[in-house]
């Protein structure tokens, strides 16, 4: 495609440059690469360098197959656990068994913790027009709180005392004592 005139650019001879790029690149890498050359051939045609319509918008899209996602398993996570620096083992147990986010992980408070309930009460993050009220099991999108259950004898007892003994707010300790920041 490289060396044909502009002219001679048909909507069979971008498919066909496609087709031989599917041997390298993934679906989505050649849908890109469509992309990019739909861009270039509007560009010409605002430009007025290329009269004809774009030849790109008679070229199909590749399908790509969507892979369903890789989650950790219940038996790979004690392994993971025992392998992680005691910095670290909280706050991925805390993750791992809660589901919460980055951001959620790094804004928790002690007194959010409930382990006689094995609940962690979430305070949602900002929703535009909304203003944060107290809410059961609410979707953190509506403005409210929510809860998750941290899957109950899933931790280990010591687990209370660790977060106990902590200094500060925050249950998720940093290598000196302090806050772990991301």
């Amino acid at each position: 495609l490289g060396s044909t005139l502009l002219t001679d650019v048909t909507p069979g001879k971008i498919d066909l440059f496609l087709s031989g790029k599917e041997n390298v690149l993934s679906a989505r890498s050649v849908n890109h690469l469509r992309g990019y050359l739909s861009r270039a051939f509007t560009m010409a045609r605002r430009m007025e360098r290329f009269p004809r319509p774009n030849p790109v918008a008679d070229v199909p899209k590749r399908k790509v197959v969507k892979r369903l996602p890789d989650y950790l398993r219940p038996t790979e996570v004690p392994p993971l656990l025992a392998s992680l620096t005691p910095k670290w083992k909280n706050l991925f147990a805390t993750a791992i068994y809660t589901g919460m986010r980055k951001g959620e992980l790094f804004a928790l408070r002690k007194s959010d913790v409930d382990f006689d309930s094995a609940y962690v009460t979430v305070p949602a993050g900002p929703v535009k027009g909304k203003q944060p009220t107290v809410g059961g099991e609410d979707d953190s999108r509506t403005g409210t709180f929510r809860r998750r259950g941290d899957h109950r004898g899933r931790l280990p007892g010591a687990r209370r005392q660790a977060v106990g003994a902590l200094g500060g707010d925050r249950p998720v300790p940093a290598g000196g004592g302090g806050v772990l920041s991301w």
